[in-house]
């Protein structure tokens, strides 16, 4: 997590200046994720909209721009969630959307508010301590977001 940390300000301050890639291309090395998406809440506070993907190619299921259902609720739980092979049709469903069978979802917060979902895909389950330590890391984004999201205008 140090070294996704450390080298978090060269990738934000380069030539594509996007602080949400550098913050989803994070959290995917720290759990050593396959793809993941980035939703950030809108102003209204009533919906999320894809802001970045990692690992997709150009092609991102129109369902999931919108936002979903595990991206919801961990913006509204303010907590991690785990999914691996769920037994509701629902979950299912979203899960093949993302193209994996295990996903990960936190929330990360801007001024102790929700903000964004950072929503993490890969085939092998992910384990508690591996939800833990990005939660960890959504924290500590905390700090760093007001002055890196609004140095990017």
């Amino acid at each position: 997590m140090l070294h996704s940390l450390m080298f978090f300000p060269d990738e934000w301050q380069g030539r594509r200046r996007n602080p949400f890639l550098a913050i989803l291309r994070s959290a995917i090395t720290i759990v050593n994720a396959r793809r993941g998406l980035l939703y950030l809440q809108k102003p209204s506070g009533r919906s999320l909209v894809l802001t970045d993907a990692f690992g997709f190619g150009e092609r991102i299921p129109e369902r999931l721009r919108a936002g979903n259902s595990l991206a919801v609720a961990a913006i509204r739980l303010q907590k991690p969630i785990l999914v691996s092979d769920p037994p509701e049709e629902a979950l299912r469903r979203e899960l093949r959307l993302l193209g994996h069978r295990s996903c990960m979802t936190v929330p990360v917060l801007k001024r102790g508010m929700p903000w964004c979902a950072l929503q993490l895909v890969r085939v092998e389950s992910f384990q508690r301590e591996e939800a833990i330590l990005l939660w960890i890391y959504a924290l500590i984004l905390d700090g760093f977001l007001p002055g890196l999201v609004e140095s990017t205008g």
